[in-house]
């Protein structure tokens, strides 16, 4: 054999070695995003009520008490102390204060406030709404209402008060209007009038033409009717209330309105750059050996969603359209929230701090202000909405 022959041979072995693995390499990492995108168009996109999951067993209730156990590895919700709800098929507990943590159980102060006591073996899951789905077990006087939008009528809840200010609720994405009970139980003692809607791809109402969660874009629409329902009726100041992506839906339709009577809004872990909320979820992932998701695995995967859904990133990212914003926000956002990042509202506070105030709540997690102080949060939006309904 000449001279170099064998060194060639290895060089162009490993080359080819090398090559193989590149292409391997971007073979895995297109492979990675694809299957990230389909992720995220399944949880971010594809219409889907959200479900709680039965992972928590109860153990004893009684004595103004419930002892639970998480059934699937440890569950941090059953260990915060703030005021939540535990739901399961016969009824509906409402928890509060950690009396006991014994490790692999916790005892809790509880109250019953639908259907039967739960028995020993009952499986249910913790609730932040606190509250069950029929309002007149916190008290409400709920009337269903319709109103109209450009794609047929949609179901509210219409909470009559003798005041002319208006209320309307706007539920995060997945959710309903139970995520308002908490905070319509003392507007309603105040005496406003209130609606909590329901929009375009909620069980029960007109899907949207795209079949897909737009965040605002077209959704900003229904919530039009309802401020048109309620200034039908004589509305003379109306407050929006946006709780999740409602507050996007809020702020889309604020930055298009100009009707006059709208005079502020509340928002509750606002969702107000989906692309950030993205970027979010992917940073709490990992890769197999613990290694993080790439941010341009993340891009690439938000690129195939784009072209997938029609995806236009930029105009679900209401803070760079700030400017636009006509109107006083008090926004509340909890410091543990692991959904909606809190920088996001920090910059938009920022970029309009005329207009936008931010309450961060310590060791608050998604919409879930209201839970670890209800007082302090009822007593901030009722100051709040005092003010600028004058």
């Amino acid at each position: 054999m000449p001279d170099g022959q064998p060194t060639s041979l290895i060089k162009n072995i490993l080359a080819k070695a090398a090559l193989a693995t590149v292409l391997i390499l971007i073979v895995g990492f297109i492979g990675g995003a694809a299957y990230y995108s389909s992720q995220l168009n399944e949880g971010a996109f594809e219409v889907a009520p959200w479900t709680g999951e039965r992972n928590l067993e109860v153990l004893a209730f009684g004595g103004g008490t419930v002892t639970v156990a998480s059934i699937d590895g440890d569950d941090p919700d059953m260990r915060r102390g703030e005021v939540m709800g535990l739901a399961y098929d016969a009824g509906y507990l409402q928890m509060g204060d950690v009396v006991e943590d014994a490790g692999s159980s916790v005892v809790r102060k509880a109250t019953l406030l639908a259907g039967t006591a739960p028995t020993v073996g009952t499986l249910a899951d913790a609730d932040p709404y606190s509250f069950p789905e029929d309002p007149a077990a916190a008290g409400l006087a709920v009337e269903i209402v319709q109103y109209e939008s450009p794609i047929g009528a949609m179901d509210a809840w219409f909470v009559d008060g003798n005041r002319s200010e208006w209320i309307i609720h706007i539920h995060g994405k997945g959710a309903s209007p139970q995520e308002a009970i908490r905070l319509m139980r003392p507007l309603a003692a105040a005496g406003y009038n209130q609606l909590a809607i329901t929009y375009r791809n909620d069980p029960g109402q007109p899907p949207g033409p795209t079949g897909v969660y737009q965040y605002g874009q077209t959704e900003f629409e229904d919530l039009k009717g309802a401020v048109q329902y309620a200034l039908d009726r004589n509305a003379t100041d109306v407050v929006l209330v946006g709780y999740s992506t409602g507050a996007a839906i809020a702020t889309a339709y604020a930055y298009r309105s100009l009707v006059p009577e709208v005079q502020g809004a509340v928002f509750d872990a606002p969702n107000l750059d989906m692309g950030k909320t993205v970027d979010f979820a992917a940073e709490q992932r990992s890769l197999p050996f613990g290694l993080p998701v790439p941010r341009t695995m993340v891009g690439l995967a938000k690129v195939l969603t784009a072209l997938r859904l029609n995806v236009n990133w930029d105009n679900i990212d209401y803070v760079r359209r700030v400017g636009r914003l006509t109107i006083p926000v008090v926004i509340f956002h909890g410091a543990e929230d692991l959904t909606v990042p809190i920088d996001v509202s920090r910059e938009f506070e920022g970029r309009r701090s005329e207009l936008v105030t931010l309450v961060e709540v310590a060791d608050a997690g998604h919409v879930s202000s209201w839970n670890v102080d209800p007082i302090a949060y009822e007593e901030r939006v009722l100051d709040f909405i005092a003010e600028i309904t004058r």
